[in-house]
């Protein structure tokens, strides 16, 4: 008689065969949450910002006193990302199974949070208009601050900024080195709003310079920009 070997098997069964039109909807079905969860991401980096200490602007002064004019600077910027999630939501699960269509889509929502807290720091640092035009600010609003296109702008001056740092350091301080790192930070400084042609000059009452208000907020990696951009640490 021939030995007779008994194997252990064990075997998951489903007992319910998905249809085509439930495999190309798990696309959708895993986009859209997450979609949602980069919103509620946005909407707490929004509470960071806004609950931040500084009032050295109009509009950080104007949110500090006033509640009302702080949900509409957070809603003006949650708009953009409830748009958004309203129209892939509405998209069919087809649209999503085409690979073009879906990793545009996942692209999309990957930029959506650093797009929005880029463009909020834009507004709560750099309006300083009259207070009582916030209204009509806030009603045109979108087309005063950055596209998708001058973030781009802004990370390429950054990184830029970055190398020329990275090869002044190495090239222990040549003259061509640090004339290019310092033509890099200005070019920064130019995109961020200061006036690069008198970086010294007061920006408040008090006679602060913007070295003095960065170092002054705990700002060290704007104030080493305006240092290599040329303006002084001892300014006054």
């Amino acid at each position: 008689k021939q030995p007779v070997m008994v194997l252990s098997i064990r075997a998951n069964v489903s007992l319910k065969n998905q249809t085509r039109e439930e495999l190309e909807g798990k696309r959708k079905a895993v986009f859209i949450p997450s979609l949602n969860n980069i919103c509620q991401e946005v909407e707490r980096g929004c509470d960071v910002i806004l609950a931040m200490q500084p009032r050295s602007t109009v509009l950080q002064k104007a949110v500090y006193q006033n509640a009302d004019l702080k949900d509409m600077v957070k809603e003006c910027i949650m708009k953009t990302c409830k748009d958004l999630l309203a129209m892939y939501s509405e998209l069919s699960a087809d649209w999503f199974h085409n690979d073009g269509h879906y990793q545009a889509a996942v692209k999309e929502a990957a930029n959506l949070k650093r797009l929005a807290i880029a463009k909020l720091k834009v507004l709560w640092e750099k309006w300083d208009g009259p207070e009582a035009d916030l209204g009509a600010f806030f009603s045109n609003w979108e087309s005063k601050l950055p596209s998708a296109v001058g973030m781009e702008e802004l990370e390429e001056r950054k990184t830029a900024w970055a190398t020329c740092k990275k090869n002044a350091l190495g090239a222990s301080g040549s003259a061509q080195a640090l004339e290019k790192l310092k033509s890099s930070a200005i070019a920064l400084c130019e995109w961020q709003g200061f006036d690069v042609d008198d970086l010294d000059k007061a920006v408040d009452q008090e006679g602060n310079t913007p070295f003095m208000l960065a170092v002054q907020h705990g700002e060290t990696d704007k104030a080493g920009l305006l240092l290599d951009a040329g303006a002084s640490p001892t300014a006054a």
